[in-house]
Parts: C-alpha cells; structure tokens; sequence
C-alpha cells in the first residue's frame, strides 16, 4: 500500500480536531496504516497537498461539494477507534483504485 497523507481539519481548528488527530494516530499506530496526519483549521484545506481530509461529518459534506481532489472522511465519534479505523480502512480501498 502506498504512504498517504491526511489533513485533520475542523471549523475552527482546536479542540475537536485535536482530539480526532490523536485519536487518528492512535488508530495509524496501533494498525501499522501508511498515514501522515496533519492539523489546520480548514484554513488549511486549499492549500493541503495530501490525499485525504478528516473532519466531522457536517464539515465532510460541505468538502465533499466542493468537488476537492482529497479523499473525505467523516467521523461522526472522535473518541471511536472502531469507527476512525473502519473509516480509514475504507477511504485506503478508494485511493489505492485510484
């Protein structure tokens, strides 16, 4: 599998999304996942190189409009590692087709 490179990114770009990206890296750690996690408010998003953004589901769904090139993942419990890791597992399936 290819190394990727995701964007955790929230509204304001605190608190939620740091938590989710410890929680993300825990999941990357514990799984062995090729993933480079990366944090910005969404500031950040036009600018952001990688393959893959993770948000929470209603920030997902307005990226997903904007036709961007990233993968978008929605985590709708940023303290679930079930859900971070099936998600994840998921968003790996499409780029690797790509």
């Amino acid at each position: 599998m290819n190394s990727h490179k995701a964007l955790v990114a929230c509204r304001a770009g605190v608190g939620s999304s740091l938590m989710l990206k410890i929680k993300v890296n825990e999941v990357v750690k514990e799984n062995n996942f090729p993933l480079e996690v990366e944090h910005s408010s969404l500031d950040g998003v036009p600018g952001f190189q990688g393959d893959m953004i993770i948000t929470l589901p209603d920030v997902a769904n307005e990226l997903i409009e904007k036709n961007l090139p990233q993968k978008i993942v929605g985590i709708a419990n940023i303290v679930d590692k079930n859900e971070i890791k099936i998600k994840l597992e998921e968003a790996f399936i499409e780029l690797e087709k790509q």
